[in-house]
């Protein structure tokens, strides 16, 4: 007893604990001298103890049981007996760790080593094998299935805004757990009331034995047709301070075709890309965190598009379009926080991007009638050129009073942003019959200063224990003045177009006046509040030197409610209800047609309303740290009124004029889940996951009201076998469906799915080689005859480690079939349209890494 008694006074001193005793299951008899652990929260540790004579312990939380001759039990500790099933042959080494998956307040949290990866492998090789969590094709991360929008690295973000940043660079083996967090504004946090803005945010911890040391690898590479890939990474943790370089230059759309998965992006892409990230304590309460990104690309896309138009007069609308696009951005991002004593911090973010645009167009297009004869054709060549520098920056200072739950918080932001653009437009149009040609040649000069100015106060008073009250106030001010002057071109002079041109000047000025109300403890919370939304909108317009004046006010009510239940530490379940605004775009309000699209001219509303969304979600999370079974349920139903949609007036040729107007009866629903389960001693893991969703969207053909109905959904399957870090093998089935339906043709509708299996492998050979690669089988259904119904893609990399194992020559090949196709179907107001676009084909390429590595 006074083992116990010992663990229980030093090992874990400050938590509750129950007393147990351990028994033989058959006899009864108590187990003397039986191993009892487990782990301290916040220590890296484990504690272990003896039962005494009488089977006797004290302990808590997740505890492992062993004894010689038993099976080893590990269970989830609440006091009484723990009973030992008795096995004769078995004598196993007892390892004490922490659950694969945690459930926390906001957080979802894993276990990195519980996912072994290959060697070498980065942060989206970890990300792929946990449990709700999905990359797709592009590399854009989504968690239980919502994006994510920005990575920490020890609580420190990484690249403010690219995620992909650090999922295909960081290294795998560096990482000790990763959490999930749906992350709420530095407001919310500190006075503890949601004000509905969240994001989801991946935090990586990286491990200490790695938090001091250089690490990263250089990688060079050349193929057949051309293809080149050279990168380079640098990363340097230390306890106060983190540093990353990275640089990137190829034509194989990104550096992860040496993953063994298909590239699926455009035949021609230069990218240039690099940055530097850092963060670091300078101060005991000053901490700084930058970074700055330099992306730049020469891309040329080519694209068939066919559209079938089942408003008024049915008929089929083609075009091939070839667009070469060069393009450059610059971007800055600092956080500077600082704690002015233990009750202030202050936070200032100053950002600044500049970006440069250059697009040439040209395309070939024509018309047929239900018949299938061709009633017009034409041409277009389309030029861009714009340059848009940004400044921008925000302030947010945080009070704590001496009374618990009293806080002062003020926040404000100021980002003014112009935009430069000159068009070049030339179009012709033959109509058949009556034969007749329409010909547009101009020039547009456009220039755009966007400023926008917000700022907030907040008060929060607690009324009691638990019991909390916030007052807030909102402001926010937006002005966008845009100026276009349209030119007519001909083969001799060019002549001012007043009709086409415009000044316009849209100013948006936002006051929130909100009171909301917050009750709960450890096992539940929830939170009620009201703002009134006063709402000013004065757009002026000059055309043909005639002034227009437009101010409309609206007076919204902005509800917010939330509930939270703790069903256990496992188990969970939250409510969401909050109500916006959604304002209309610059380019809504202005009231002039835009020829860009000779065939789909689109024509401002002055006179549009913003509309108000209603958002409604729950969330339900169920995690079994035993087994670690894991099921994540998410729901969402957005109401909107007022909605922005598009009314669509149809023109002899097929030619369309586009303007939005304001319209009720727009909704939407959808749901996610996922539910995965290891078995055989973890050694395989199934995971089962899925979507559907319902679209009720509104919208007017020559003013008459179409109402289309969408379901789409998915379900896929995944069986993934680890046996340890040398071989990785999993399948994947999934099916996706879409279909659609519109009023105003009853007869007319619209159904696409698609068949798809996946099975991916890597395995580390002897010799120091290694073989990756990626089985890809798609069968469409529904889609157009012209469409390869069943596509057979297969990837794979062959490497042989050298040097020590330093450095790696390997050998890929992307889309060894030469299958691959770039295709998509899309359904509109009245219209479905089926997308060609040429991929990167089959080639070959030699790699060599060589690995910097170096520990203090």
């Amino acid at each position: 007893m006074l083992l116990v008694m010992l663990a229980w006074v030093t090992g874990a001193a400050g938590q509750v604990h129950e007393q147990g005793v351990v028994v033989d299951s058959v006899s009864g008899k108590a187990l003397e001298r039986a191993v009892v652990g487990w782990r301290v929260p916040g220590e890296r540790d484990s504690v272990k103890v003896l039962t005494d004579s009488l089977g006797q312990f004290v302990a808590s939380g997740m505890i492992v049981v062993s004894y010689i001759g038993y099976k080893t039990r590990t269970v989830l500790f609440k006091g009484g007996v723990v009973a030992m099933s008795p096995a004769p042959h078995e004598m196993q080494e007892v390892v004490i760790e922490a659950p694969a998956i945690q459930l926390k307040p906001d957080t979802v949290e894993y276990r990195a080593d519980a996912f072994p990866v290959r060697k070498d492998g980065v942060l989206e090789d970890l990300l792929r094998k946990m449990p709700g969590i999905q990359i797709d094709i592009n590399g854009n991360i989504l968690a239980y299935g919502r994006p994510i929008t920005k990575i920490r690295i020890n609580g420190k973000d990484f690249f403010l805004n690219d995620p992909k940043l650090a999922s295909q660079n960081l290294p795998a083996d560096i990482i000790e757990k990763i959490q999930v967090i749906e992350d709420k504004s530095d407001q919310a946090k500190l006075t503890g009331f949601d004000d509905g803005e969240r994001q989801m945010v991946l935090n990586i911890t990286i491990k200490k034995s790695r938090t001091d040391s250089y690490l990263g690898n250089v990688t060079a590479g050349a193929g057949t047709d051309g293809r080149y890939l050279a990168t380079a990474r640098l990363f340097r943790f230390d306890k106060s301070q983190q540093l990353t370089v990275l640089g990137e230059a190829d034509n194989t759309n990104g550096a992860n075709v040496t993953s063994g998965s298909t590239n699926s992006g455009p035949p021609e892409n230069d990218a240039r890309n690099a940055g530097v990230n850092f963060s670091s304590n300078l101060a005991p309460h000053l901490i700084v965190n930058g970074s700055y990104n330099y992306n730049g690309n020469h891309m040329v896309t080519n694209m068939t598009s066919i559209r079938q138009n089942y408003q008024d007069t049915f008929y089929v609308y083609s075009q091939n379009a070839q667009t070469s696009s060069n393009q450059f951005d610059h971007n800055v991002q600092l956080t500077v926080g600082y704690g002015a004593g233990k009750n202030d911090t202050l936070i200032f973010n100053p950002h600044m991007d500049y970006n440069s645009h250059q697009q040439v167009t040209a395309n070939s297009f024509n018309f047929q009638n239900a018949s299938g004869a061709v009633t017009s054709s034409g041409v277009q060549s389309y030029s861009a050129n714009s340059q848009s520098p940004n400044l921008a920056g925000s302030i947010n200072w945080l009070h704590r009073f001496s009374e618990a739950g009293r806080t002062l918080s003020v926040y404000a932001y100021a980002g003014p942003g112009p935009v430069k653009e000159t068009d070049n437009n030339f179009s012709t149009n033959h109509i058949y019959t009556p034969s007749s040609l329409d010909t547009i040649w101009q020039v547009s000069n456009i220039h755009t200063q966007n400023k926008q100015y917000n700022a907030s106060i907040s008060y929060t008073e607690p009324l009691g224990k638990d019991k909390v009250l916030q007052v807030i106030y909102r402001f926010s001010r937006s002005e966008n003045i845009s100026g276009k002057n349209v030119y007519d071109v001909s083969a001799v002079n060019k002549t001012f177009n007043d009709s086409l041109s415009n000044t316009f000047d849209n100013i948006l000025t936002t006051h929130n006046v909100g009171l909301n109300f917050r009750q709960g403890n450890q096992k539940y919370s929830y939170q009620i509040g009201l703002g009134l939304q006063p709402t000013y909108m004065d757009s002026k317009s000059i055309q043909l030197d005639t002034p227009h004046d437009f101010y409309r006010p609206v007076l919204q009510v902005v509800p917010l409610a939330n509930f939270s239940y703790q069903f256990s530490p496992q188990r969970r379940i939250h409510f969401l209800y909050t109500g916006y605004t959604q304002q209309p775009a610059i380019s809504q309000l202005q009231p002039v047609p835009d020829y860009s699209n000779p065939l789909y001219i689109a024509e401002g509303n002055p006179k549009l309303q913003p509309s108000f969304n209603h958002a409604f979600r729950v969330d339900y999370n169920d995690i079994n740290r035993e087994t670690g079974r894991s099921f994540f349920l998410r729901g969402w139903v957005y109401l909107k009124e007022n909605a922005i949609v598009n009314n669509t007036i149809q023109l002899p040729g097929g030619r369309e004029i586009i303007q939005p107007v304001n319209i009720g009866g727009n909704y939407s629903a959808s749901s996610y889940y996922d539910y995965s389960v290891p078995f055989l001693q973890k050694m395989f893991l199934l995971s089962l996951s899925g979507s559907v969703s319902f679209n009720n969207n509104v919208s007017l053909d020559s003013g008459a009201k179409n109402i289309g109905r969408t379901w789409g959904g998915r379900q896929g399957l995944r069986l993934a076998y680890n046996r340890g870090k040398w071989l990785d093998l999993s399948a994947n089935i999934n099916y996706t469906f879409n279909s659609s339906t519109f009023s105003l043709e009853p007869g007319m509708s619209d159904r696409v799915s698609t068949w798809e299996a996946i099975q991916e492998g890597r395995a580390d050979l002897p010799g120091d080689f290694s073989l990756r690669y990626t089985f890809d089988y798609t069968l469409h259904e529904g889609v157009p005859s012209t469409v390869g119904k069943q596509v057979t893609l297969l990837s794979l990399v062959l490497e042989k480690r050298i040097l020590k194992e330093n450095g790696i020559l390997a050998l890929s090949v992307n889309d060894l079939f030469n299958n691959n196709i770039g295709y998509s179907h899309q359904v509109g107001d009245g219209f479905t349209e089926d997308d060609f676009n040429t991929v990167m084909s089959r080639f070959f390429l030699l790699s060599f890494t060589w690995k910097l590595q170096k520990r203090r």
